[in-house]
């Protein structure tokens, strides 16, 4: 349990860290989640700044660094139980939920918990608040920069993960789009300026 709660507040201190380099775009959108989210659930923005950011990148990337990028050696299943309790710990506190007497082992957690709430507050604040240089901010401007830029990478990161997207696709019964994003995969691979106008 040590050795869990250590791993845990070094993954959340080097977490805390990225705020003041998170990309502009993303915390515009993030400071629209929270505005979005105060409209209707004032005392609850912060669940979800954490529901998007930590259930959708940071646990993920935790839980499987294989399947994310972070490593090539795939992880062992005698290896995968920690990785699950580091992201379900994290999990937990990004969401404020203590653990019960459903799960007594993971009781001590709880100290983890209540000592980084504050900290992970002043986190989804700070990314959540729309930053002052917005107006400097020039995305890209031009289909050339898109294709020698962004493009290559996109495509690699779907044909790589294409299976796990072609069953998502099915289990949200969405199948019949599989045949159009192979087709479209197809383009981008044979064109050399794809987004060009035809």
């Amino acid at each position: 349990m040590r050795r869990l709660l250590d791993n845990c507040q070094r993954i959340m201190d080097a977490v805390y860290s990225t705020a003041p380099m998170i990309p502009t775009p993303f915390k515009a959108m993030m400071a629209h989640l929270r505005q979005e989210c105060v409209k209707r659930f004032p005392d609850s923005y912060h669940k979800s700044i954490a529901g998007f950011i930590f259930l959708r990148f940071f646990c993920p990337a935790i839980l499987s660094p294989d399947s994310n990028g972070i490593t090539t050696v795939p992880v062992s299943p005698d290896r995968r139980r920690p990785l699950v309790l580091l992201s379900k710990t994290i999990q937990n506190l990004a969401n404020e939920v203590l653990f019960g007497q459903k799960e007594q082992f993971m009781l001590p957690a709880n100290a983890f918990i209540e000592a980084n709430k504050e900290r992970i507050h002043q986190f989804f604040d700070e990314i959540a608040t729309e930053p002052d240089n917005l107006l400097d901010y020039t995305p890209l401007q031009s289909l050339e920069q898109v294709n020698s830029k962004h493009l290559p990478d996109i495509h690699h990161h779907v044909v790589k993960n294409l299976t796990k997207i072609a069953q998502s696709l099915i289990t949200y019964d969405q199948k019949e789009s599989i045949p159009l994003l192979a087709h479209i995969l197809a383009q981008l691979d044979d064109e050399s300026d794809p987004l060009q106008p035809q």
